[in-house]
């Protein structure tokens, strides 16, 4: 039923002063999941139909080291706004999610018409 979802990210981000890191990142064509935790792992995704704006920017120590961050801001009730750090080619995952985002929501509003036409097609005929 479900066909494979196409990874466009997958890692974790860098610290310059530390090789322990508990934060993973995964982006796919269909949401975004970020793990944290070492003992206690959360887990926070985002479906793509829900996301609004995306936005990147990158400190001069980011730079330096070819890396920045992504910001996604998104209409999910739990978490609104996250920021995907530290990661390289930044600029171009933020395209690339970008381009899947408009993809999603237009699958999304597409099967959305499908689904309210087919409900409107039952019509209710008294007696039976």
């Amino acid at each position: 039923m479900y066909e494979e979802e196409t990874i466009i990210y997958k890692g974790k981000p860098f610290h310059y002063y530390c090789k322990l890191v508990f934060t993973k990142y995964l982006i796919t064509g269909r949401r975004i999941s970020i793990d944290t935790g070492i003992f206690n792992v959360n887990t926070e995704e985002i479906r793509l139909h829900r996301v609004n704006d995306i936005s990147v920017s990158a400190s001069m120590i980011q730079r330096m080291f070819g890396r920045g961050s992504v910001t996604i801001y998104s209409n999910d009730i739990t978490c609104p706004t996250v920021t995907i750090r530290d990661i390289p080619n930044y600029k171009e995952v933020a395209r690339v999610l970008s381009d899947w985002v408009e993809y999603a929501k237009a699958t999304y509003r597409s099967n959305e018409i499908i689904t309210s036409v087919n409900q409107s097609q039952h019509e209710y005929v008294p007696g039976y």
